[in-house]
């Protein structure tokens, strides 16, 4: 055998050093998807736990307005009598003949029994208004209407909630 078959030709060797990495515009390529795919995956994952937090959000002023009308609503049905003394005020008088005041106060956010608060504190009721009507003979119908949402300022708009809550409640005993 010969020695020049054991040596591989000069030109050969640079052509396999040439072919061994990468070239510039390959690398910027592959960086530039990377980034690219990055930059969509963190994208979703921010709109996700953007929409989990409204969700959060809406779950828990959804959970205080439907526990203060569940309340109200018990009581009215239940009750001796009812009246609105103003349109911020539902008195009723229980079967025990013991008179409960179910109060809106919109300047400090909530709505209260007897002084109570039938809201957390971490929502706030925005506007609330109580009208009773009574006939002679027939029960008095008491129409709820209030609107509630989270507490704070400067909020975002995925971070801000607001429900408005409508009801009608007829006594039972009249």
């Amino acid at each position: 055998m010969s020695i020049h078959c054991i040596l591989i030709p000069m030109f050969q060797i640079k052509k396999l050093k040439e072919n061994k990495g990468y070239s510039l515009m390959e690398m910027i390529v592959v960086i530039s998807m990377l980034g690219l795919v990055g930059v969509i995956v963190s994208g979703f994952l921010l709109s996700t736990m953007k929409a989990n937090s409204k969700a959060e959000i809406t779950k828990e002023v959804r959970q205080n307005g439907d526990y203060a009308l569940s309340v109200m609503q018990g009581m009215i049905l239940n009750s001796l009598s009812v009246s609105c003394p103003n349109s911020t005020t539902i008195r009723v008088t229980d079967l025990n003949n013991q008179l409960i005041d179910f109060v809106c106060n919109t300047a400090e956010g909530k709505i209260s029994s007897n002084s109570a608060s039938l809201t957390g504190s971490n929502v706030a009721v925005k506007s609330c208004s109580f009208s009773c009507t009574s006939s002679p003979g027939k029960p008095t119908r008491v129409v709820i209407n209030f609107s509630i949402g989270n507490k704070g300022t400067g909020l975002r708009p995925e971070e801000k909630s607001t429900i408005n809550f409508k009801s009608e409640v007829v006594t039972r005993n009249y």
